[in-house]
């Protein structure tokens, strides 16, 4: 069985409970700033690691989207500088994501209408 470094760090640092229901001490929460960091240190990990995983495998994630590949085979690559790398929607923090985000709530808008707080 494979395990993702997000798996293996989510184990990491969950807090337990025996079987009689007391928590099990786990010395990393007592770290303080030293324990900020390492989580911090994960997170970039994991990004970075999902960051690969989408650069190197763009060609999977282009196979069902024939308008990008048209878009990129359509392009003068003479006059352009740099690799374009594909970034799907379901990375967080990409335009698709925010784009797709954006479509959602106004679709929740044009279904039950603006948002009120009283």
């Amino acid at each position: 069985r494979f395990i993702t470094p997000l798996m293996y760090y989510c184990y990491k640092i969950q807090i337990r409970r025996g079987e009689d229901g007391n928590r099990i001490p786990n010395h990393l929460h007592r770290g303080g700033r030293l324990f900020q960091q390492y989580v911090v240190d994960q997170y970039a990990k994991v990004e970075q690691n999902n960051l690969n995983f989408i650069r190197f495998n763009q060609n999977q994630l282009l196979q069902n989207l024939h308008a990008a590949e048209d878009a990129l085979d359509n392009r003068d690559d003479d006059n352009h500088a740099g690799n374009d790398v594909y970034l799907p929607s379901s990375f967080a923090r990409s335009r698709r994501a925010y784009k797709q985000r954006y479509h959602d709530s106004m679709a929740l808008v044009r279904k039950f209408g603006t948002p009120s707080l009283f």
